[in-house]
């Protein structure tokens, strides 16, 4: 009987490639590819690491950065880590701006023209 290859197989672990899947403004994005970045997790300041990344390739900076795993926010070194290290990491991404501001911010750091009447 024939049986498939499971994680615990090296051979079929090394094939397979995990990807950080981060969801901003409804869409998802295949973000991170984890295997190609082992370190990551062992990164001293995971936080400040991953915030910095997601302040560049999202344009969302810091302090308007509301993170999300399946748990609830993710805030601290452990929480990245937790994710970083989840059989399917998936971080959802919030813009506060967008919250407090509404439609009057475009999600790009511009601003939308509106009429008031």
């Amino acid at each position: 009987m024939f049986e498939a290859p499971g994680e615990d197989d090296p051979a079929w672990s090394s094939r397979i490639s995990r990807m950080l899947v981060i969801e901003y403004c409804g869409v998802q994005y295949d973000w991170i590819n984890l295997s190609s970045n082992p370190d990551l997790v062992k990164a001293w300041e995971l936080e400040k690491v991953m915030r910095d990344n997601i302040a560049h390739h999202f344009k969302v900076p810091e302090e308007w950065q509301a993170v999300f795993d399946q748990f609830g926010l993710v805030t601290t070194n452990a929480d990245f880590r937790r994710v970083l290290e989840s059989r399917n990491p998936y971080l959802r991404l919030d813009d506060l701006r967008m919250s407090i501001l509404g439609s009057a911010y475009d999600g790009q750091g511009g601003w939308l023209a509106y009429d008031k009447q």
